[in-house]
């Protein structure tokens, strides 16, 4: 069981959370994410994970997932980004087969790394296996009435 807590307070992670649920709820299948985002950069990572915040305080990982944003259209063909553009990415997560207490809160954390667990993204566009400079980028998340990001989850009655 993974505690997420470290990786919340990171300041490079954003953190959605549903406040206090109030009855139980009860998750089981593959969820995804449809999340609109804009880089300055011409490619960049997006990781995810889906957690379980507990009364204890702690927040246990239930599912995640990652996505290298030059494949957002799709694995059969590298698109690489057009800084500022807003793109739409649909990333599945892991399976999950958990039931939630009522009183705990069911969170998202995103971030754009996760080293080093996951390779760092040069955020240059040139090939990964080969590229010799590195950026910092910066990623803008829109969870609007236009570009709604949204979570979506296999949930049972």
């Amino acid at each position: 069981m993974l505690d997420l807590r470290e990786r919340e307070r990171d300041f490079e992670t954003l953190v959605y959370d549903s406040g206090a649920l109030t009855e139980p709820l009860t998750l089981f299948g593959e969820g995804e994410v449809e999340i609109f985002v804009a880089v300055d950069a011409p490619d960049a990572d997006i990781m995810l994970w889906l957690a379980e915040r507990r009364a204890d305080g702690k927040t246990v990982k239930l599912a995640s997932s990652q996505l290298r944003l030059r494949y957002h259209g799709g694995f059969d063909a590298e698109r690489l980004l057009t800084p500022g553009e807003v793109v739409k990415a649909t990333i599945p997560l892991t399976y999950v087969g958990h039931r939630i207490p009522a009183g705990s809160h069911l969170r998202l954390l995103v971030s754009g790394s996760n080293f080093p667990w996951a390779d760092p993204n040069p955020h240059t566009g040139e090939p990964v296996a080969t590229a010799v400079e590195m950026r910092s980028a910066v990623q803008t998340i829109f969870h609007d009435s236009a570009r709604l990001s949204r979570l979506i989850l296999p949930v049972l009655p």
